[in-house]
This record gives C-alpha cells, sequence and structure tokens, in this order.
C-alpha cells in the first residue's frame, strides 16, 4: 500500500485559492468525512464533494468514507 508523504497533501496558496473560489461558485455544502483507504488508519477530509470516494484519496484504492457527525 502506498503511503501519503507530506509533499503528496501540500496545496499551494494558488491552488486553495482557486478550490475555494470554485466551491462558492458551485456553491457546495462542506463538511467533514471520515474515510480510510482499504482498512488502513482513518483520516478526516473537509471537502464540498457529495462523494468524496471520487477524490484521488487512496490510488489506486478506493477511500471509504462515511459523514463525520456534525458539532453544535
Amino acid at each position: 500500500m502506498k503511503k501519503l508523504s507530506l509533499e503528496m497533501l501540500r496545496l499551494s496558496t494558488e491552488e486553495v485559492l482557486e478550490r475555494s473560489q470554485m466551491a462558492r461558485v458551485k456553491g457546495g455544502n462542506w463538511a467533514y468525512w471520515h474515510c480510510s483507504c482499504g482498512g488502513g488508519p482513518q483520516f478526516t477530509v473537509f471537502t464540498d464533494s457529495d462523494d468524496p470516494t471520487e477524490l484521488t484519496l487512496c490510488q489506486p484504492a478506493v477511500a471509504v468514507c462515511t459523514p463525520a457527525p456534525t458539532i453544535g
């Protein structure tokens, strides 16, 4: 199983700005998801995607994600 490095997870400032602008345009609902890669350790994802398994989080495996409980 391939491990994600910090370099792979790091986004440039431009990418973050582009994504936040895209989210505003799409009007997505941002939410936290608990995901894991093939039974590996669980990690949390914050995304406006309705299906975070579409994101390339665990290539070549598919991420298994469940909605995180809403606080508040």
